[in-house]
């Protein structure tokens, strides 16, 4: 008696696909795509708004600061009573941020210089009214197993913000340069 033979296994070049499909795949940004998710899954699961995701994801706790662009869209976006609100609302809960996660902190920080200078003229009044947040980020702690003092960051920027909002002057005059350097980027078209 003989036994059926077995189909041999299957070729991994011929499961592939059509030619060119595994190049296909190399060309996708699958950083965008994991991220295009993750911030679907935010909206969905924390129910934010697009505006309050692109926020979180400009104070995030990657090593890099938020970009430009995104800071620009952002601080455009608060010129609306509602966008403001929600942008502020984020930037509330990221300067309670501590320890390991001091990043979301020090961009919040950023980003909030960057709206006192480009957003609303209200930025600036209310960035000064919230003074004591601004003291207890000067107050800022946080050093890394190797002793680092990544807290240092979180103080500087808070303090640099506490100097610039307690002058009205020196806030004219930063939206001013501001106002120069964005028409002189953007030319004409801007």
């Amino acid at each position: 008696k003989t036994r059926p033979r077995r189909p041999p296994p299957p070729n991994p070049c011929a499961m592939a696909g059509p030619p060119g499909a595994l190049d296909k795949l190399k060309s996708v940004d699958w950083r965008g795509l994991v991220r295009t998710a993750t911030n679907k899954a935010k909206m969905y699961v924390l129910n934010l708004s697009p505006l309050e995701v692109l926020v979180e994801e400009a104070t995030n706790t990657e090593t890099w600061g938020p970009h430009g662009s995104m800071m620009a869209e952002i601080a455009e976006a608060c010129f609306d009573p509602e966008g403001y609100r929600q942008v502020l609302g984020v930037l509330a809960r990221r300067l309670q941020e501590g320890g390991e996660r001091w990043r979301c902190a020090y961009k919040a920080l950023l980003l909030l210089e960057h709206l006192v200078k480009h957003g609303p003229p209200k930025a600036a009044t209310d960035v000064a009214a919230s003074r004591s947040v601004l003291e207890r980020l000067q107050k800022f702690e946080y050093k890394d197993a190797n002793g680092r003092d990544h807290g240092a960051n979180v103080r500087h920027r808070a303090a640099e913000i506490a100097v610039l909002v307690a002058s009205p002057q020196r806030v004219a005059e930063e939206r001013e340069k501001a106002a120069a350097n964005k028409a002189k980027y953007t030319g004409v078209s801007g």
